[in-house]
């Protein structure tokens, strides 16, 4: 398949979901309980990757994520960082303390800086992750976005600004 014609099906599969309302509590309270300082009450939304990293080999969904994270990390408010995490799915052939090396390396290598977690497949099972996607919840845990990667320039201005 060749990249324009999957940068089409995958934006014919980018949705924002509508009919959910809040984020499943258990990816919040896995949160809460592994980064005890991440939900803090004076930010006001907060994004959150849930990443298969063999998705990765996407070129497409790489470079958007890499994207994304460059302008997170490039704009001026710093404070936008801290209200950023990747949730890794656990890859299957792997023991977690390799899929954590191999994470560091990638988030290493592209200077991204924010917090990762590695998740485990019943959070991703639970919440009907399939691939590759990002979340923008309130402080609340409602959910103001949810999208597949590549979100494409214009959705990640909109990122951007909601992380503000």
């Amino acid at each position: 398949m060749i990249y324009s014609e999957y940068s089409l099906i995958q934006a014919a599969e980018h949705s924002l979901n509508s009919e959910k309302k809040y984020l499943d509590r258990s990816v919040v309270n896995y949160i809460e309980y592994k980064s005890k300082d991440f939900f803090n009450s004076d930010k006001c939304n907060y994004l959150i990757f849930f990443i298969y990293y063999t998705d990765f080999n996407c070129p497409p969904c790489f470079e958007d994520f890499i994207d994304l994270s460059d302008s997170i990390q490039s704009n001026n408010n710093y404070k936008m960082k801290e209200k950023v995490i990747a949730l890794f799915y656990p890859d299957e052939e792997m023991v977690p303390r390799i899929n954590s090396g191999k994470i560091n390396r990638l988030l290493e290598a592209n200077q991204i800086k924010y917090q990762y977690l590695i998740g485990y497949d019943s959070l991703f099972i639970k919440t009907g992750i399939k691939k590759s996607s990002l979340a923008i919840i309130d402080k609340y845990g409602k959910l103001k976005l949810f999208e597949q990667i590549p979100v494409g320039k214009e959705n990640q201005k909109k990122i951007i600004e909601m992380l503000k």
